[in-house]
């Protein structure tokens, strides 16, 4: 695990860790994402809860 920000800018290749965890926690807040890492999913509203789900591959 990582200590810092700076520990994160040490060990990776990212300049700037803060300012793109900080983007990427605004990003999923808007829900623009694909994968949720750092913000829990919105609750899906009951009407999509009762509609039939596709059948797994």
């Amino acid at each position: 695990p990582f200590r810092s920000f700076d520990d994160i800018a040490a060990r990776t290749k990212l300049q700037n860790p803060k300012k793109v965890m900080t983007s990427r926690i605004i990003d999923e807040i808007r829900e623009d994402v694909k994968r949720w890492l750092f913000v829990r999913p919105p609750k899906r509203d009951e009407e999509e809860r009762d509609r039939p789900h596709p059948p797994r591959r």
